[in-house]
């Protein structure tokens, strides 16, 4: 089954490499993403802090609380989403029947397609992590 979840994940870093468009938005879209959310958490927290969510939660830190939900937001979609996404370009391309008949795992499949995006995801929570440490001077509150 190893074999097949790398041959999968090969196949993908290929399919990356083949498009160099879609690889550089690949490498810009976490700069991106990173606009509107700044946006979002200047528009909830002016001065960085949010008297709205202090009264719910008890902590006025509203980055360090929206950035939770944005992590497990993002974990969510990319393996729910990225892999189903994956499955439907091989169904585009005319190649997941073929695949599928392959006498290998059908799990090992999947799991090769995950690796990949896994492998983006966290490309992106250090994207992510850099841009508002560093470049937007935002601190995150550790408990």
């Amino acid at each position: 089954m190893t074999g097949v979840i790398i041959a999968t994940t090969r196949r993908s870093v290929i399919e990356i490499v083949r498009y160099p468009l879609h690889a550089v938005f690949r490498l810009i879209s976490p700069i991106l993403w990173t606009i509107p959310l700044l946006l979002l958490v200047k528009s909830f927290a002016p001065n960085g802090a949010s008297l709205g969510l202090k009264s719910y939660t008890g902590s006025n830190d509203f980055l360090s609380f929206f950035m939770v939900g944005l992590i497990v937001s993002h974990i969510t979609t990319t393996t729910l989403f990225g892999i189903g996404l994956s499955l439907k370009n091989l169904i585009n391309a005319g190649v997941l029947e073929t695949v599928w008949s392959y006498p290998v795992s059908k799990i090992g499949i999947v799991f090769g397609e995950a690796i990949i995006n896994f492998i983006l995801l966290f490309y992106d929570f250090i994207i992510f992590y850099f841009v508002f440490t560093y470049a937007l001077n935002f601190t995150f509150h550790y408990p």
